[in-house]
């Protein structure tokens, strides 16, 4: 996921722990606080694979909060439609402008080519985004090392801090 904020071109540099900090602002950091209410594990389809996941209230919540402030793009190394039928399953493909996916430039990240497609299609600098991920080497890198920024999600419980982690690096918080 690109979570965007128009107006931010500060250039930063990694850490001593591997994820990325900007000059002048908090550090993101690696593992965020616990949340004061862990969210359960998301619900699965019964009699159906693990891989069906269904919608995921606690992740809406967390989304509708995002989109007061930032916007959301996805990024994926499966085709587009895979991306969107994912998003609709866990019920919150109303939060995400775009998806881009293998077939929207015939690359997978970490190339250079999604990141770029996504980019475009919102009309962006990469000094001006937070991409979310969580393989350091593969959704963040890429990032970083053209000047975004970086957070990395390790857990379910590091993915719920993503707010609080963007709120406290740029100092905004949501309309919701």
């Amino acid at each position: 996921t690109v979570i965007a904020q128009a107006g931010d071109e500060r250039r930063g540099e990694r850490n001593h722990v591997g994820t990325f900090k900007r000059s002048n602002v908090p550090t993101f950091p690696r593992r965020f606080l616990p949340h004061p209410d862990p969210a359960p594990e998301p619900r699965r389809a019964p009699g159906i694979g693990v891989n069906a996941v269904l919608a995921d209230e606690r992740l809406g919540e967390m989304l509708s909060r995002l989109v007061g402030s930032y916007r959301l793009t996805a990024l994926t190394n499966n085709p587009r439609e895979i991306g969107l039928r994912t998003l609709r399953c866990l019920g919150v493909e109303r939060f995400f402008e775009d998806v881009t996916g293998l077939d929207s430039t015939g690359e997978s990240k970490p190339s250079w080519g999604p990141f770029r497609h996504a980019l475009e299609t919102m009309d962006l600098e990469v000094s001006m985004i937070a991409m979310v991920g969580d393989r350091y080497d593969v959704d963040l890198a890429p990032v970083i090392e053209r000047g975004g920024a970086g957070i990395l999600v390790e857990s379910r419980k590091d993915l719920m801090g993503v707010p609080g982690a963007l709120k406290d690096a740029y100092g905004l918080s949501s309309r919701h």
